[in-house]
């Protein structure tokens, strides 16, 4: 990880959340709600652009990027202990790589996860989580 940010980060998006929020579906008013105090793990970003550019198209991914990098959210990157950690999420939980950055990233700042990916659930009381519906 980067050198935390000095503002107190309590939430983090997931790729879920995120695109709940831009298509203002379920859960999109509580991404609204703490959005001012939340962070983005690195991979969030590269998962938002290839579904948006899978589901939609390549013109579309972009400007989706720009607008959320206008948020000015702090971006978590990995550094050496937070990709042990997420080797550890993926090996004990069985997640897929990204999802065990973004709860390694989680557990690192204790800070809670917004989604609406079921798979999170296997981490249990290991993790704080806020399911959007």
């Amino acid at each position: 990880m980067k050198k935390k940010p000095s503002a107190k980060i309590t939430h983090l998006l997931d790729t879920s959340a995120l695109i709940a929020y831009l298509a203002e579906e379920g859960g999109a008013a509580k991404v609204k709600e703490v959005r001012h105090i939340s962070a983005l793990p690195f991979i969030v970003l590269s998962e938002l652009y290839y579904v948006t550019w899978r589901q939609q198209d390549q013109a579309l991914a972009d400007r989706t990027i720009e607008e959320v990098l206008t948020w000015r959210l702090p971006v978590v990157y990995p550094d050496q202990r937070l990709s042990l950690s997420a080797g550890y999420v993926k090996a004990r939980y069985h997640l897929g790589i990204a999802d065990s950055f973004i709860a390694a990233t989680a557990l690192a700042y204790g800070a809670t996860l917004l989604t609406k990916d079921p798979d999170f659930r296997v981490l249990g009381q290991d993790l704080k989580l806020l399911f959007l519906e």
